[in-house]
């Protein structure tokens, strides 16, 4: 189960995002900082090998040199990073997370991650606000999806041109799409230089999607739904896969996650990165209205850790017949929380039975090779992005030592442990407000807590909570606790809050509908529509409720 941002408003905010994004193209900006690591260990991971003694050149976010300390010229004015006696190896990768807000940014930088492929990527601007030097954060790669309902190929081809033309750079094919229309995504995805990182769907078979060739199947689960009948059909895979170029993005620690629910749902909702989550998103965590814990019995964990176990097998047995695995995690699903969860898939990886270079090649220069990015990231050497992390353990002997990270180098800009977490810091420290929020929703019920959130503001004068953040409360209240007139409550207070967010009108005209308000629904529509002209959907219930 997805957040309920991506399950209720999913199809809602695909339809439009040209106002969100801007060209693929857009440079991401680069620290003109002149920098050097002296005398450190170097990992450069299109190779396995430790290279001792090295120096690390870096201008203008590039890596420029690298090579023995007494043959690499430092200039005088450049920064010099103390290596630690630490092990400098490229940044992470996740090509699989859904990325809510720039409120994540300090977890993915803490640990070690600086580029991630955004599956579901709608509506947030992150990918403009990263680009611009806004904000500092992981270079993102948006993915138009989930894809769905689509029988016509010539429908397909036109969709893909509309979400090229926004300027997404993938597509995530997900359910109930014809197999000539799948054929058509991918083939006018591959025209275009988009890739499509699919599911595959239910009624589709493999050898279907294997055959048409889409860039990456987007989890290792996607095999447990449709029949493999042993030896030959595991072996047909392996052979589809590789000849076709099909990546697979495992996720298995996403997987691994969903089956510990039903056991561990209260403890999962603690810990220090957990905290610095938003509180509103981590409110269906706990076991009450978590959907794992309702959906999977303890006596299905069983029969789905058998199934994870297969999953680990079967991506063992791709890597071994040439399949390129990348790193994924699902991150922004149930537990699973930015950055750290790129190094749980590490341990995944390894306990799947890939050695650790291999694993680490799956975040690193293979997650480079799938974002089309070969020579230019995922590696350390001259000509790659500076997107680098100093660790303090060799990684290729132990795993969990990608996870000793004493500083990380974003597209050139360093930052130190200490650095790190005080922006982390920063960020549990921003939740605050929300964490106030649900303790007077829980102590003192809904009535008082809008009234704080309606009256207090911040010392710059905005509004105490961010828009997204009543959104999602109010879909909980909708979805999870069917409460709609409670959550058209929260619609509303999120519409006086924030009166120019076309989706906060957007979804409150969605709930006066489902309430059986078609004029103020109608109403809702049209403010929507007036601020965000290409919300096509909005478009078509504004002609629907008028006639």
């Amino acid at each position: 189960m997805k957040p309920l941002r991506q399950t209720a408003l999913a199809c809602l905010l695909l339809a439009f995002p040209a106002v969100e994004l801007e060209a693929r193209q857009d440079p991401v900006p680069y620290s003109a900082e002149t920098a050097a690591f002296i005398d450190v260990r170097v990992i450069p991971m299109d190779r396995e090998e430790v290279l001792t003694g090295q120096t690390v050149l870096i201008r203008n976010g590039v890596i420029v040199d690298v090579g023995p300390v007494d043959s690499v010229a430092v200039p005088e004015d450049a920064r010099i990073i103390d290596g630690l006696n630490g092990y400098l190896m490229p940044a992470l990768t996740d090509l699989h997370a859904h990325v809510t807000d720039e409120y994540e940014f300090p977890l993915w930088l803490a640990h070690g991650v600086t580029r991630v492929q955004h599956l579901n990527a709608s509506g947030l601007d992150l990918t403009k606000r990263v680009s611009r030097g806004l904000v500092l954060g992981p270079t993102l790669h948006p993915c138009a999806g989930p894809i769905s309902g689509i029988q016509d190929p010539g429908v397909a081809r036109s969709e893909v041109a509309r979400l090229d033309e926004a300027g997404y750079e993938c597509l995530k094919p997900y359910g109930d799409i014809s197999e000539p229309a799948f054929a058509a995504l991918v083939e006018e995805a591959e025209r275009r230089g988009m890739r499509t990182i699919a599911h595959i769907p239910r009624n589709l078979t493999w050898q279907q999607v294997l055959a048409i060739g889409p860039t990456a199947i987007a989890h290792a689960e996607e095999f447990l739904y449709s029949p493999i009948r042993g030896e030959a059909d595991l072996a047909r895979i392996d052979s589809l896969m590789a000849i076709n170029q099909i990546a697979v993005i495992p996720t298995l620690t996403d997987y691994a996650e969903i089956t510990e629910q039903s056991l561990f749902a209260a403890n999962k909702i603690r810990g220090r990165d957990v905290t610095a989550f938003s509180p509103v998103d981590r409110r269906y965590w706990g076991p009450e209205r978590n959907h794992y814990v309702g959906s999977f019995p303890l006596s299905r964990i069983a029969r789905m850790r058998q199934l994870l176990s297969f999953q680990r097998t079967h991506t063992k047995r791709l890597s071994d017949a040439g399949v390129r695995i990348g790193l994924g995690t699902d991150a922004g699903n149930v537990s699973v929380i930015p950055g750290v969860s790129a190094h749980d898939e590490l341990d995944e990886l390894v306990a799947a039975g890939l050695t650790p270079y291999q694993a680490l090649r799956a975040g690193t220069i293979d997650a480079a090779a799938l974002l089309d990015l070969d020579g230019e990231a995922g590696f350390v050497g001259a000509g790659a992005v500076a997107d680098l992390m100093l660790v303090l353990g060799d990684p290729l002997r132990d795993i969990t030592n990608a996870r000793l990270i004493a500083g990380v180098m974003v597209r050139g800009r360093w930052l130190s442990r200490e650095e790190l977490d005080q922006s982390v810091d920063r960020t549990r420290a921003a939740f605050e407000e929300e964490v106030r929020m649900l303790s007077l929703l829980e102590t003192e019920g809904l009535e008082r807590a809008l009234a704080w959130i309606l009256t207090a503001n911040r010392i710059d004068g905005t509004p105490p909570l961010r828009p997204r953040a009543l959104n999602e409360l109010a879909y909980q209240f909708w979805k999870l606790d069917d409460q709609l007139s409670e959550a058209v409550q929260v619609f509303e207070a999120n519409r006086v809050l924030h009166p120019d967010w076309w989706i906060s009108h957007a979804s409150l005209a969605e709930a006066y509908e489902a309430s059986g308000r078609p004029r103020d629904a109608l109403a809702a529509y049209r403010h929507a529509v007036s601020l965000n002209p290409d919300y096509r959907e909005g478009q078509a219930r504004v002609k629907a409720l008028s006639g």
